[in-house]
């Protein structure tokens, strides 16, 4: 990938960012307006989100902890100086109604991680470059996330993808919670930026 297309996408989620409201956290799925009701002419959400069962992507910059609770994979309020990729298991329970009810946070597991920022420069006889090795590293952990998110497309009747960058003063799981809410309205690739 070249760096004005590495840019290009940074610009472009940065974009989505500043035009996305933040979600509440209470993790209570609400109606959906019939106004936002997709219309007959659209593909069908994909079965895969209509189940109890959501899988997310993530990326994140958050250091990563130990979940106290389950000892496993998780995020806290700390800032790494990498970025890491993965994937977010999210289970809806049933409510007294047979519809959808709380959310439970399953597993979360990493796909990959972008070299440590700042990377390191070299000097050359054309100037300061970025060193061969973490340049390798960057596009190996692009291609790595592009990847995923191109298996995830192939396996979706609608072709795209819902990024979601949550607001300020949220945990991890508020992020994940937030995204599995409007997963129950949506098809397509889940990507949540937590």
């Amino acid at each position: 990938m070249s760096h004005r297309a590495a840019f290009g996408l940074c610009a472009g989620l940065l974009g989505l960012a500043l035009l996305n409201a933040c979600s509440p956290t209470e993790g209570l799925l609400t109606p959906t307006p019939a106004i936002f009701a997709a219309p007959q002419d659209r593909a069908p959400v994909n079965s895969a989100y209509t189940s109890n069962d959501l899988n997310i992507l993530y990326v994140t910059d958050r250091a990563p902890i130990a979940d106290p609770q389950t000892n496993g994979l998780s995020f806290g309020s700390e800032r790494s100086r990498t970025m890491s990729f993965g994937s977010i298991d999210i289970r809806i329970e049933t409510d007294s109604n047979g519809g959808m009810g709380e959310m439970k946070l399953g597993g979360i597991k990493e796909i990959g991680r972008f070299p440590e920022v700042p990377y390191p420069a070299v000097v050359s006889s054309a100037g300061y470059r970025r060193a061969p090795g973490v340049v390798a590293a960057h596009e190996e952990a692009v291609a790595s996330l592009q990847g995923e998110i191109r298996r995830r497309l192939a396996k979706t009747e609608r072709k795209e993808v819902v990024v979601f960058i949550h607001g300020y003063n949220n945990s991890f799981a508020d992020a994940a919670y937030a995204m599995g809410a409007s997963a129950a309205s949506s098809g397509g690739v889940l990507f949540a930026s937590c």
